[in-house]
Order: structure tokens, then sequence, then C-alpha cells
């Protein structure tokens, strides 16, 4: 991945990941490049989901967003 964000202007755009994505030296190429990211967390990675939690709680939300477990360490989100 990193090296196809590296050969493209791939980086400067809006990208969606995989939980297997969320690597920061991955993510520090979109960052650098001026790109936007979304990538998704599973439950069992304990204390990612802590640290993205506590950093949520001091961010304005634009919606409210309702979890349920859909199965497999994912989760469906509904906005309430």
């Amino acid at each position: 991945m990193r090296k196809l964000l590296n050969s493209d202007d791939l980086a400067s755009q809006k990208i969606s990941f995989d939980a297997l994505h969320y690597k920061p030296a991955t993510l520090e190429i979109i960052a650098r490049r001026k790109g936007k990211y979304l990538v998704g967390l599973k439950e069992n990675q304990n204390q990612m989901k802590r640290q993205i939690s506590l950093a949520s709680e001091k961010q304005a939300f634009l919606a409210k967003l309702a979890t349920s477990e859909k199965g497999h360490g994912r989760a469906r989100v509904e906005k309430v």
C-alpha cells in the first residue's frame, strides 16, 4: 500500500482502508500530501480503540452514530 501511495497522486485523495492498513507509516504519507482517510477499526484492537475513544471525546460531532455487533469483530453503524 505504501508503495502505491508513494508512486501515484492517490495519497492526496480521500481513501478508505480496512483495519489491516491502520499503520502510522501508511497514514503519514496521506497526511503529508493533505489527503483524507477513513480506516476501519476492529474490537480486538483494544489499545487503539481506547486511544481513538479518548481523542474523539474532545472533538465536536457532526452526527452521532450508534453501533451494534454484526459479527467477526465488525460493527454496523447507524446515524442517530
